[in-house]
């Protein structure tokens, strides 16, 4: 929990909160406050992501798979194959992709 700083409380009729009314307190926020904000929310953002994006539980990926593991369209996926920045292997009509292909197209994005 975050401690708060409490400002001391206006006279009454003094004009100092908002609208001209006063107030009974105001909260500080202090710097230690914000910092603490920040790790919560990397925390629960890091909880939220965890699961979106799967683990490498298998080594070859279907098209349809790729697709929904990335949220691309079939078209960027064809363009990807057909420039080169994503492997691919075709075995019977079927195309696949092995993991670690996908994971070096994505890092090879990263800059």
């Amino acid at each position: 929990m975050s401690r708060f700083t409490e400002k001391p409380t206006p006279a009454p009729g003094s004009n100092t909160g908002s609208f001209g009314q006063a107030t009974a307190y105001e909260l500080w926020v202090t710097k230690s406050d914000l910092n603490e904000f920040k790790q919560n929310l990397v925390t629960e953002l890091k909880g939220l992501l965890e699961g979106q994006f799967p683990t490498a539980t298998k080594q070859w990926y279907k098209t349809h798979e790729v697709k929904k593991m990335l949220n691309l369209s079939l078209g960027t996926i064809q363009h990807l194959r057909s420039s080169g920045r994503l492997r691919y292997t075709k075995i019977r009509g079927v195309v696949l992709y092995e993991y670690k292909d996908i994971q070096s197209m994505m890092d090879a994005g990263r800059k």
